[in-house]
Order: structure tokens, then C-alpha cells, then sequence
């Protein structure tokens, strides 16, 4: 993770914001998981298109997904909108 920061002329801090790192994922059956990204508030799990708030958890159980065909599944991590921003989304896997 790089943070920009900068003096202004009138001696003013400047920080830009942060882009977070796609979470990496992996499936253990039917539990996504995937390691800490630094600086994320939370992480959102998108199940074919409909997306789910997990908080600050770095796993996923889609049991009560199962039966349901099969569906893509990716995962982002959250910023909080001022010194980091939202991670583009993971590969996603097809379940």
C-alpha cells in the first residue's frame, strides 16, 4: 500500500487516498476465504450479482447458497472513503 502525501505553498499536509488490493480468494468446500487486506473497514462478497456485507470477517460460508446451481462469487475490501479506497473485485470463482 503507498500513500501520496505533499506539502502545499502555504505549508498545508496533503494525503491522498489509498487504493486497497483485491482480496485474494480461495474456496475450502463451502467456505470462501481470503487473507487481510491492510486498511480495509470491511469487505462486501457479490453472489451472482447481488452483493452481501460480511464486515470485517475474511471468510464466507455459501451453504445456504448450495443446491442453488452454479454462480460466480468475488469478493472486495471496503474503504472508508477517506484515506483508503475500495479494492477492485477479486477474480471470481465459479461455484
Amino acid at each position: 500500500m503507498t500513500v501520496f502525501c505533499g506539502c502545499q505553498a502555504d505549508g498545508e499536509l496533503t494525503v491522498s487516498a489509498v487504493d486497497l488490493a483485491a482480496p485474494q480468494v480461495n474456496r475450502h468446500g463451502n467456505v470462501l476465504e481470503w487473507e487481510e487486506v491492510a486498511g480495509a473497514s470491511a469487505y462486501t462478497v457479490e453472489i451472482d450479482g447481488d452483493n452481501v456485507d460480511v464486515g470485517v470477517v475474511c471468510r464466507f460460508d455459501l451453504g445456504q447458497h448450495a443446491g442453488k446451481g452454479t454462480f460466480d462469487v468475488r469478493v472486495r475490501a471496503e474503504g472508508n472513503g477517506v484515506s483508503t479506497l475500495t479494492s477492485p473485485w477479486s477474480d471470481a470463482l465459479t461455484v
